[in-house]
């Protein structure tokens, strides 16, 4: 009965995506596509809530914090945190069931022929095999969520981020983290989160997958 082995070790996988890297993802560049990100602590304070004065050609963006610290990402981290931690909770419970029902019918087998056995044997071996498969769907619907709510945030900041750079005067915005040097003083981060929180909020829950 190597299926339950089996099963233990797919939904450890699952659970490590649920509860790790896609938890804390943040959108991609405009026009790439979402990649778990480099994590960085925020000093407090850090964060300009006025834009940089008018007349720079060039404003830089850390795309990380747009999406973590804006009231949108701020609700999709707490959703994927607490969907995530309740598919890893079921994941434990249905791992221990399944540990008690094979011990059970291991002791069973000391009673049985090896032709009585087997069909046992096979029928848990089935029912570990689907719920394996529901699990690990359960933990793909979530990612492909997690995914569609980034994708749905940079849809509706890229308007926002032109009205900053039209408003400034400037001609690029360019992802702080692809910078080699920067100056603070050209920093619309703190800003542009102050912006889309006003156009946009929370974002509103979209359709759970």
């Amino acid at each position: 009965m190597n299926a339950l082995r089996r099963f233990a070790f797919a939904m450890l996988a699952a659970s490590g995506f649920a509860g790790a890297g896609w938890a804390q993802s943040a959108p991609a560049p405009l026009g790439q596509s979402a990649t778990p990100p480099r994590q960085t602590a925020r000093p407090a304070g850090t964060l300009k809530a006025t834009p940089p004065p008018r007349g720079s050609q060039v404003l830089t963006l850390n795309q990380e914090r747009f999406f973590n610290d804006s009231e949108f990402g701020k609700r999709v981290l707490a959703e994927i945190k607490t969907r995530s931690s309740a598919l890893a909770a079921e994941n434990h419970r249905i791992e221990s069931e399944l540990a008690d029902e094979e011990k059970a019918l291991t002791e069973s087998r000391k009673t049985m022929t090896p032709a009585e056995f087997r069909p046992l044997a096979d029928a848990f071996d089935a029912k570990v095999v689907g719920i394996r498969k529901a699990q690990a769907e359960k933990a793909a619907a979530l990612k492909k969520w997690s995914e569609s709510e980034q994708q749905r945030f940079v849809d509706i900041a890229y308007p926002e981020l032109l009205n900053i750079a039209n408003d400034l005067g400037a001609a690029v915005i360019l992802d702080q983290r692809y910078t080699i040097v920067t100056s603070a003083g050209i920093d619309v981060t703190g800003f542009a989160i102050q912006q889309v929180n006003k156009a946009i909020g929370d974002g509103g829950p979209a359709p759970k997958e």
